[in-house]
């Protein structure tokens, strides 16, 4: 994630967290994200086309606010700063994850 300072990589931590660490993997997002009726919106990602924007106020429903909390504070931001980076970020990152 995008950032300066020690908020930079903090960010980037809870995204490796999220992503590929103790809080989580991609494929278990993925899963969150159709269980939460937000498929599509992931599905997006993970092409060449137009990627959907996803709502910091539902990207927290598909993580549970604990984990949001948890987060955030490797991240070093409040819930809502973190849910506003993630959700701008985070199409971009699962597209590189899994770019061919």
């Amino acid at each position: 994630m995008a950032g300066g300072g020690a908020r930079g990589c903090g960010s980037a931590s809870a995204m490796r967290d999220l992503l590929d660490g103790p809080r989580g993997t991609l494929e278990q997002l993925g899963v969150q994200f159709t269980k939460a009726g937000l498929g599509d919106v992931m599905q997006s990602w993970l092409g060449d086309g137009p990627a959907l924007a996803v709502d910091p106020d539902e990207l927290g429903g598909v993580l549970g606010a604990e984990r949001v909390g948890d987060l955030a504070t490797v991240a070093g931001l409040n819930e809502d700063r973190f849910l506003t980076a993630l959700a701008r970020q985070l199409p971009g990152v699962v597209r590189r994850m899994t770019a061919a």
